[in-house]
């Protein structure tokens, strides 16, 4: 509930349906694992200081889960928000994200 922007569901008003333009994007994706993580009290998002990519585009909204996501060394510098990550990149997200490993040091 409130993770992702979306479309009333119709058969219950307080779900929203996720419909991307055709496959979820970076900033897209760390929204939805991020903001349920947040929301879920799981971890807590920064206010201020941004971080952003260094092909940065548009999608200033994915700024605060970009900053918590790169701390985190949970993604790298070089994607971009209008890429399409991978299920590993996102599995990666999540695991680390939620400490549920500890990053390996390269």
């Amino acid at each position: 509930m409130g993770a992702v922007w979306g479309d009333v569901d119709p058969t219950d008003n307080s779900k929203r349906l996720f419909n991307p333009e055709t496959y979820v994007n970076w900033a897209e994706a760390l929204k939805m694992v991020l903001k349920s993580a947040t929301i879920r009290g799981l971890i807590e998002l920064p206010t201020s200081i941004f971080l952003q990519p260094d092909n940065y585009e548009k999608d200033y909204w994915a700024k605060p889960y970009y900053t918590f996501a790169r701390k985190k060394k949970a993604v790298s510098n070089g994607i971009k928000f209008s890429d399409l990550p991978t299920r590993e990149e996102i599995g990666k997200l999540i695991v680390v994200s939620l400490d549920l490993i500890i990053p390996k040091e390269n």
